[in-house]
């Protein structure tokens, strides 16, 4: 009998968590090849949600207690436990291939986490070969894939050894989420929809709803990456909302006295989207 609100306060209690208005319960699914999550209403009842989770197509489909990312990018906080969380909500996101990354980012990403791990630079212990059976868990596979893979662990820990300053398990997690929310889809609510209005783009595509506008992102289903393919600033869009159960649009602004170009996409989701645009 026990709702969403009821879970999500036990739990942010139990971790003495500062601020626990900004968490909530997701339920992640892998529906054609791309991870989605949903937002879990506070007033659902968390039973009748895991009962209709189950397993679909041989996929595991989890419930998630997470920090709500949709907010805009404040001050990072200092409190030690929802340090730790945003950490391990970037670092999951990241090796996962949620978190589209460029090489060399992946690799200042790594040398945060083995500098988390393992504190500062050992010149005797930290010498390549001490990750050569453990990079899966500081690389994502599209990294990985067909790479050199002891030019990786050289290049993590040539980047470890740079940083000077003294370890410090707060800080460095920090720096790790500083670096992850510069991405383009940190923190963004994801969808999957349909969109037949830009030819050169994907028929099925991820639509993230970010607290700065809204982004298309490519649905792979190999990796699970979302690599941002458009965006539209939050400024440049006039208005928006959905159809019950079929479309979300919004409306781009134009010049004035004319109307705006509306991109409609299709998917189930338009009711639960629409608020998340403000």
């Amino acid at each position: 009998t026990s709702t969403v609100a009821d879970i999500t306060q036990d739990m942010s209690t139990k971790l003495m968590l500062e601020d626990p208005e900004c968490y909530a319960l997701f339920e992640r699914r892998e529906v054609k090849g791309a991870l989605v999550e949903r937002f879990l209403n506070p007033e659902e009842h968390l039973a009748e949600v895991v009962y209709h989770l189950g397993i679909e197509d041989g996929n595991f489909n989890i419930i998630l207690f997470k920090r709500r990312l949709f907010v805009s990018k404040k001050a990072l906080p200092s409190h030690e436990m929802t340090a730790h969380l945003l950490y391990i909500q970037a670092q999951n996101e990241v090796i996962n291939a949620q978190l589209p990354v460029s090489r060399q980012t992946a690799l200042r990403l790594a040398a945060c986490q083995f500098r988390v791990n393992y504190g500062s630079h050992n010149a005797t212990t930290h010498v390549v070969g001490f990750l050569k059976t453990s990079l899966e868990e500081y690389l994502p596979p599209n990294i990985l894939k067909g790479a050199n893979r002891k030019r990786l662990e050289y290049e993590i820990l040539e980047l470890h050894e740079k940083q000077f300053y003294m370890a410090d398990a707060i800080r460095d997690k920090l720096e790790y989420v500083k670096l992850a929310r510069d991405l383009p889809t940190y923190g963004a609510a994801c969808y999957l929809a349909r969109q037949a209005i830009f030819k050169r783009l994907p028929k099925l595509v991820v639509l993230c709803i970010r607290y700065d506008g809204i982004s298309f992102a490519r649905c792979d289903k190999g990796a699970k990456n979302k690599e941002e393919l458009m965006y539209f600033p939050l400024e440049d869009i006039q208005r928006w909302g959905y159809r019950q159960g079929c479309t979300f649009y919004f409306e781009l602004r134009v010049s004035i006295g004319k109307e705006g170009r509306i991109i409609e996409l299709a998917t189930e989701d338009g009711k639960e989207i629409a608020p998340l645009v403000k």
